[in-house]
């Protein structure tokens, strides 16, 4: 799937897989209880504009390690954004799988 999120006032195009949240079930029989699981966007690639971004931000991570913010964090934070919009997406039946 894709999703437009702004970050830093950067409007990204992001493709992935979105993989919405499970709610916990807390009440009834202990054996049907269980621990719900947030939402997850598998981040694939990140556009802005037609451009892909994804490899060229993995690159310059590895390149400049002394940043005091990860590449990793960037990418959690854009996933985040991304989860947040898709759980407030109305379902698409359409959409194929």
């Amino acid at each position: 799937m894709r999703v437009t999120i702004t970050y830093l006032g950067v409007e990204l195009d992001v493709e992935g897989n979105y993989e919405p949240e499970e709610p916990s079930r807390l009440s009834g029989p202990p054996e049907d209880c269980y621990e719900g699981e947030p939402s997850y966007f598998e981040i694939e690639d990140i556009f802005v504009g037609d451009v892909s971004i994804y490899e060229m931000m993995q690159r310059l991570a590895v390149a400049t390690n002394t940043s005091p913010i990860s590449h990793t964090d960037v990418i959690h934070d854009i996933a985040t954004l991304v989860c947040e919009a898709c759980d407030n997406m109305e379902p698409d039946y359409d959409e194929a799988e």
